[in-house]
């Protein structure tokens, strides 16, 4: 009988960068690293994922804009996008360059918030695995070679734990918040 245990904490430093909002810049304007290559991490109870360099250029031809959620909420009728995005590879990996509805929804100005304040940092991807290896080593860690994005969300704390808020716009809405909208940011 194996005994799993725990991976070792990671800890990176936040490094996110803030850029004024320019009149013509789209309100709650994000940059994100939003899965990092090369990187062992878990995904449910007991099976490992490396996503590899290249993985989801395919699909990133395919698709024009991906949606943005916040946790993974997609599965949820109730719930909308927060905003979407253009998907892009380079070496460290997944990137994803987008808007938040900031000027849409009041919940997703707090969202944009809390990552303006960097209480918010890291993210995921929603991804079905279109081909894959199994490491030779440990039948558990399995080598993402190609893959079809769905989604990425904005999330507490993202399985592959390299990922992070690139850059967010200084302000988010491009105006003052109506007193309602104050009255959810507050």
């Amino acid at each position: 009988m194996s005994t799993l245990t725990a991976p070792e904490p990671v800890c990176i430093a936040a490094r996110v960068t803030f850029t004024a909002a320019k009149d013509d810049d789209a309100p709650g304007a994000v940059e994100a690293l939003v899965s990092a290559y090369g990187v062992k991490y878990r995904i449910g109870y007991a099976t490992w994922h490396t996503i590899e360099a290249g993985a989801f250029a395919a699909s990133i031809a395919e698709q024009a804009s991906i949606p943005l959620f916040w946790q993974h909420s997609w599965q949820y009728t109730e719930q909308a996008p927060i905003g979407h995005g253009t998907a892009s590879e380079d070496d460290d990996g997944l990137k994803i360059k987008g808007r938040l509805y900031v000027d849409l929804d009041p919940q997703v100005a707090r969202v944009h918030e809390a990552m303006r304040a960097g209480a918010i940092r890291e993210w995921s991807i929603g991804y079905q695995v279109l081909e894959l290896r199994r490491d030779a080593e440990d039948d558990m860690h399995e080598f993402v070679t190609k893959g079809a994005l769905l989604e990425a969300s904005s999330v507490l704390r993202g399985a592959n734990p390299a990922t992070e808020t690139l850059k967010v716009a200084r302000q988010g809405l491009g105006r003052e918040p109506t007193a309602a909208e104050a009255a959810l940011l507050a």
